[in-house]
């Protein structure tokens, strides 16, 4: 029985020198070099350059207004890039133009007595956390500034280390000790800090059954 090959259907000569991507046409193999460039290379650049600026271009003034709670950067609490974060936060302009005229005299005064340098966003955050009465809208916006900012990956990493830690002799695992787990997994920098002698001799002392000793 002779089977009838499909049509492969082909690019309009009017579209030839264009990257296409409908989904009508066959997809054939790449065999020159040429072919590789054009429907492959060119085509991967133009989804990651329109990506890039469907992220970045609609939100630049409130990435810039993100920036501006960086310590270490040169345009630190700069009121004219917090304003369009502040804006679409529906923030009292007001209020944070006064907050913005004492919170570095604020911020000098906190550094001496505490004998600590504000470095990062995070230290800032706290600074913040505890004068937050007096500061309401700096604090409000370096909260949403500290939060903006995580990436999908990053979200995705954390997922994914639920294959590892729910495995198939896992599956019984109570969503307490699965939150556990999932914290030590995620914050490996952190975890890694810990005294494990230290751990163990709490949970010893701590545990109702005399019978367990720990070594």
């Amino acid at each position: 029985m002779h089977v009838k090959q499909k049509r492969l259907k082909k690019i309009p000569k009017d579209l030839e020198v264009f990257i296409c991507e409908s989904s009508t046409l066959e997809k054939k193999p790449l065999i020159s070099e040429k072919e590789f460039q054009t429907d492959l290379y060119y085509s991967i650049l133009d989804n990651i350059i329109s990506e890039l600026d469907k992220r970045f271009t609609n939100n630049s003034d409130i990435l810039c207004g993100i920036s501006a709670f960086n310590p270490k950067g040169n345009h630190f609490l700069d009121y004219d890039l917090i304003v369009p974060l502040a804006n679409h936060y529906s923030c009292d302009l007001e209020s944070l133009k006064a907050e913005l005229k004492i919170i570095k005299k604020s911020i000098n005064v906190y550094e001496e007595k505490f004998k600590l340098k504000i470095t990062d966003v995070f230290i800032f955050h706290a600074f913040l956390c505890e004068y937050q009465i007096a500061f309401t809208e700096m604090f409000k916006l370096c909260s949403i500034s500290i939060t903006i900012p995580i990436s999908s990956s990053a979200c995705e990493r954390t997922f994914s280390c639920l294959k590892r830690i729910k495995s198939y002799l896992r599956n019984s695992l109570l969503d307490n000790n699965l939150s556990n787990l999932s914290v030590i997994s995620v914050e490996k920098s952190e975890a890694k800090l810990l005294d494990i002698d230290e751990i163990i001799d709490t949970f010893s002392n701590s545990h109702n059954n005399r019978r367990i000793i720990l070594k």
